[in-house]
């Protein structure tokens, strides 16, 4: 699961060898710091340079779940681009490209007719 907040974005997705455990990461530095802030139950980051997100943390799955609800009962913008801090300007362009991908993504369905699985059966 991605996870894009205003001032961090992290990939959250299930630990390997712990079942009750999920594997918080991050790309950039201070992301996974800001996510799991206020979280004296979050494990502590460790750095991998070579590995496809650099900053990583195990977490207990009921920590990510409350940090995650908590983010959405905070939550008091309408509109999500405006959040992030223009002097963010890494951020800003990430973000603003996935949100231009997903458009185009929308845009694209619209051209095309329904896969035949959509599609209502012949009747006999």
């Amino acid at each position: 699961m991605w996870v894009f907040l205003p001032d961090c974005a992290v990939s959250i997705v299930a630990h390997r060898d712990h079942e009750d455990s999920l594997l918080v990461r991050a790309r950039l530095r201070g992301d996974l710091e800001r996510f799991l802030a206020g979280c004296e139950e979050a494990g502590g980051v460790t750095e991998t340079p070579d590995a496809d997100y650099r900053f990583r943390a195990v977490v207990q799955r009921s920590v990510v779940g409350a940090i995650l609800s908590d983010q959405a009962a905070g939550m008091e913008y309408d509109n999500f681009k405006n959040q992030v801090r223009p002097d963010e300007d890494l951020r800003h362009s990430w973000y603003y490209r996935a949100w231009q991908s997903g458009l185009n993504c929308q845009e694209s369905e619209r051209r095309f007719e329904p896969p035949y699985w959509l599609e209502e059966p012949a009747e006999p």
